[in-house]
């Protein structure tokens, strides 16, 4: 089992999964580990970028699961390099950020099997000495740069992450073409956003980035920096955990719930909103004076909020059991977050936007004045754009299944349908058609639940999805953009799906249908591309959705 390395790791050191920190005491003897310690040469080095949209996407992107990224951001447990970064908070409904990783290895340093193993480990109980012991060190260095792009005014972010995601892709490998197409994205939105470089490392002394051609500058010199610590060798990077149980059998072996892992993520981006929305909220509501109706909205959201958090942070806390976390571990923590169409990404903090506005009686200010109200669907995710921060509902995308009947549209089908009662079906007694959830596909991704959103917008009258573009016209504004999607075997009428789908967020146990039908995008050949190869002509068709 390799992880990232935790402060205190060294050879030969017990250590304990449930707690993720070294234990105390040494299973091998450390002299003979010395004495016969193996150093393996390693000549690795990847630097890559990805964009950031939620807290576990950073920490899958700097390769810490879900349970260790939890305890990081909680405080539980100091890894370094990543620590840094996991331990900070992101205003993502105002932020587009390019996260860039530069890991480059130099040496491995191990010990033989029939290296001296102590014995006054091994008549003492399990949950005084740990679950593993550390059987190898990997050094070099680790970079990572948090390249934001902030919007100077929440109207604009959409329209950054447009210009973002039609210039770039959503990861690759950092390189001067990077550099350039983030340079042609300043010069079309100069003004609109400010760039805020934060960065950290586990060895090397360099002076910050300024810009992302310093970004890239970095990234090429960081390797020459590290083989100048520690005699080339560089810091800690990771560690190898070899199980106790396979050296004692009275030892019970360590059992990974890999099954939890999209609850511990889903817990790291609730977490990261409620501790984002706390920080706002505070600088907002400090020294504000608020009349008894202000102070009433107010109180009620910091009650809300206050009850979310500390639950949170609670199950976070006790997620240290040697028995493991229990599947219900997490039950209250996302029940006092939210419920049903309440139990959506960045609930407090497009909560807290809203409530800023309310309170204080501030306008939306990309939206021509109007009392009207219009609606739209929120193809491919659970979310709205602010200011609809909750969806009347969420579901997902259905139609008929394959070799059914249907009118050709799509649904947005609510995920808690009401059902009325009507005389029993009876299998063979009469034709029938039938409605079930679609899944969709795309090049990258094979399968996940196609979901979607009903979103109410205020002040605006219309609502109109307009084909191969990413944009909006000037006096629109762009709710979200995507590519067209349609059904994949049958006739269908198109949808402008999210261009980075939500996946497996709403927690329904929902099971996918072998007979349900898919949506799939929707390719055009372009003739005039510089592209030679007539695969690479084949494009996506982009879609926006826009309001006015």
């Amino acid at each position: 089992m390799i992880i990232p390395v935790v402060a205190g790791a060294i050879l030969g050191l017990a250590f304990d999964m449930n707690s993720m920190r070294p234990g105390s005491k040494y299973i091998f003897d450390p002299p003979d580990i010395e004495k016969n310690v193996q150093t393996i040469p390693r000549t690795f080095t990847e630097s890559r970028y990805r964009f950031i949209e939620s807290s576990s996407d950073g920490s899958s992107f700097l390769g810490v699961d879900g349970e260790l990224s939890l305890k990081v951001k909680q405080g539980m447990v100091d890894i370094s390099g990543a620590g840094k970064y996991m331990t900070k908070t992101v205003d993502r409904k105002k932020t587009v950020e390019m996260l860039i990783t530069v890991n480059h290895e130099t040496k491995t340093l191990t010990f033989p099997s029939h290296t001296t193993m102590r014995s006054d480990w091994q008549s003492k109980p399990q949950s005084s000495i740990g679950t593993h012991y550390i059987r190898s060190i990997t050094y070099g260095g680790q970079l990572i740069i948090s390249y934001k792009l902030i919007a100077n005014k929440s109207e604009d972010i959409e329209e950054i992450k447009a210009a973002v995601t039609g210039n770039l892709a959503i990861s690759g490998k950092m390189d001067i073409n990077v550099t350039g197409k983030m340079d042609k994205i300043n010069k079309d939105l100069h003004g609109k956003y400010t760039v805020s470089i934060s960065v950290s490392a586990t060895a090397g002394v360099f002076s910050p980035p300024k810009n992302i051609a310093d970004c890239l500058k970095l990234c090429k010199e960081y390797p020459g920096m590290v083989k100048k610590i520690n005699n080339g060798r560089g810091a800690p990077l990771k560690i190898e955990l070899v199980a106790l149980s396979t050296l004692n059998t009275d030892y019970k072996a360590y059992l990974k719930n890999y099954g939890m892992e999209a609850t511990f993520m889903k817990a790291t981006n609730m977490f990261e909103d409620l501790r984002n929305a706390g920080t706002e909220f505070k600088r907002w509501d400090r020294n504000k004076l608020w009349n008894p109706q202000q102070q009433d909205m107010v109180n009620k959201f910091r009650s809300k909020h206050k009850t979310a958090e500390l639950s949170m942070a609670s199950a976070i806390s006790s997620m240290n059991s040697a028995k493991g976390v229990a599947p219900n571990h997490f039950d209250q923590a996302f029940n006092d977050y939210g419920q049903g169409r309440e139990n959506i990404p960045w609930r407090y903090s497009l909560e807290l936007t809203k409530l800023m506005h309310k309170v204080e009686n501030i306008p939306y200010v990309w939206y021509p004045y109007t009392s009207a109200e219009t609606h739209y669907i929120h193809w491919g995710s659970v979310n709205c754009s602010v200011p609809s921060s909750v969806p009347i509902y969420i579901g997902y995308a259905a139609t008929s299944s394959k070799g059914y009947g249907n009118g050709g549209n799509i649904l947005c089908l609510n995920v808690k349908p009401q059902f009325e009662s009507r005389e029993p079906y009876k299998k063979g007694e009469a034709e029938v058609s039938r409605i079930s959830g679609m899944t969709y596909e795309t090049l990258k991704t094979s399968t996940g639940f196609a979901y979607c959103a009903l979103c109410e917008l205020e002040n605006a009258t219309s609502v109109v999805t307009i084909t191969g573009r990413t944009d909006c016209p000037s006096e629109m504004k762009l709710e979200y953009n995507g590519f067209l999607a349609t059904n994949k075997k049958a006739l269908s009428e198109l949808v402008c799906m999210a261009g980075r789908p939500d996946d497996k967020i709403v927690d329904l146990h929902a099971k996918e249908d072998p007979k349900a039908s898919k949506l799939v995008p929707v390719w055009m050949e372009c003739e005039e591309c510089e592209e030679e190869d007539e695969e690479e002509k084949a494009k996506y068709v982009n879609c926006a959705v826009c309001s006015r």
